[in-house]
């Protein structure tokens, strides 16, 4: 059984920022099964379609949206540097 790592901190166990955010999602809805895409998007201060289409891969992040969404994350400044770097 893998460790569970807070959310935020496993920004460095991935290597690509899109499975990063779904798994972001996926620990959200497992905390709280009402929780969604939808009201990720919200949090984010991004549109749902937009936001869906990024975690497809049809779109990209620019970074200044990349500093925007791991500001709303709490990531810390290495955790924001990390996140930057994986768009």
């Amino acid at each position: 059984m893998k460790p569970h790592l807070e959310p935020r901190r496993a920004v460095f166990q991935h290597s690509s920022y899109r499975p990063y955010l779904r798994s972001v999602l996926a620990d959200r809805i497992s905390r709280n099964p009402a929780y969604s895409l939808r009201s990720m998007a919200s949090h984010l201060g991004m549109a749902p379609s937009s936001f869906s289409e990024v975690l497809k891969g049809r779109t990209g992040l620019s970074l200044q949206a990349a500093a925007r969404i791991a500001r709303k994350l709490g990531l810390s400044e290495d955790e924001s540097e990390y996140f930057a770097l994986l768009v």
